[in-house]
């Protein structure tokens, strides 16, 4: 709990304070400054359009996928806010550690391959019905098989979080050589020898005040044992919070510094966003967590160019699939 403050010294005579009383309440006012504070939370929803300015780099991505001007009206405009969450997921996978030999086989089989966490997936967003109608898919475990596609190792996904909705936790899906399994809590809970290459927290927010205490648990044990993780936020304000989260995390469970791969905008982000929201998936930072013992080794991936080749044809592939479902081709 909090302390309350001294009573402050009584003066003498009516509205005068004397030097006790003075230093007195300077104290006061001090104290609840610091006080306030450590209770206001952090600027994490802003915004000025500087902080998710489309860059460059997102407008060419968007039209090598999509086609059409580049102006808000056009169709890669317009169909990058639809797209970003797979675009965002193939750029991921793409940054994913080289997997354990032997797991190229169905899903059906042996445990071996990439073992990918997708953290904060909720019902409103990457559960919505809606959403994979449009991407022409049959819902998350089917969009997450398609990106991973059929050329590397077989991941095993494993969708974690508060918001997973209740009707799916607890299943599995075996899709081709990828599976994936349905989790409603949160990744700290699970067992400790539970361990995943990769962590990929979409928009997850870690210092919003709403989810801070269920990802600073979370964060400590990605931390403690070593993981890549790749989170996504709406501008380049929540970007370095989630990057500084990252880093005082390792910090405070006595591990090597976190290697930051990437951060700021992201190629993948959308174009068009919402005023006092931002844009998704506009921001990526990549981080490499070596644990708390012996220093793990950061591994390379893909250069920007590459990743961001293998992502327009995914992406391209998925958009004929889902216009080809819709009978538009």
């Amino acid at each position: 709990g909090v302390r309350a403050p001294p009573l402050l010294p009584r003066t003498q005579g009516r509205g005068r304070r004397g030097p006790g009383a003075r230093a007195a309440m300077a104290r006061l006012v001090a104290s609840v400054r610091h006080f306030l504070g450590a209770l206001a939370p952090p600027r994490t929803r802003w915004r000025s359009t500087e902080e998710c300015t489309a860059t460059p780099g997102q407008t060419a991505f968007w039209q090598a996928c999509l086609g059409g001007p580049p102006s808000p009206e056009g169709t890669a405009a317009a169909g990058s806010t639809l797209w970003a969450l797979p675009a965002s997921l193939a750029l991921a996978l793409a940054k994913a550690p080289p997997a354990p030999p032997g797991g190229a086989g169905s899903c059906a089989g042996s445990e071996a391959g990439l073992r990918v966490a997708i953290l904060g997936a909720g019902e409103r967003n990457e559960y919505a019905a809606g959403l994979h109608r449009h991407l022409g898919v049959g819902g998350l475990g089917e969009l997450l098989a398609a990106v991973a596609g059929e050329e590397g190792p077989a991941v095993t996904f494993d969708v974690i979080g508060p918001e997973v909705p209740a009707a799916w936790s607890g299943r599995s899906e075996c899709l081709g050589r990828h599976s994936v399994r349905h989790v409603r809590g949160l990744l700290h809970e699970l067992p400790e020898d539970v361990e995943h290459h990769l962590c990929i927290a979409l928009h997850a927010g870690f210092v919003v005040p709403r989810y801070r205490s269920d990802w600073r648990p979370t964060l400590r044990r990605l931390a403690t044992h070593g993981a890549r993780v790749v989170v996504t936020a709406y501008d380049v304000v929540e970007d370095a919070a989630n990057r500084e989260a990252l880093e005082a995390a390792a910090l405070e469970v006595g591990a090597a510094p976190a290697l930051i791969l990437q951060t700021g905008p992201s190629d993948c982000g959308a174009l068009q966003g919402r005023a006092g929201l931002g844009k998704l998936h506009y921001a990526m930072t990549c981080s490499e967590l070596p644990g708390v013992g012996p220093t793990r080794q950061a591994t390379a991936f893909m250069s920007r160019q590459d990743a961001q080749r293998k992502v327009v044809d995914c992406i391209r592939g998925l958009a004929v699939a889902a216009a080809v479902r819709h009978g538009a081709v």
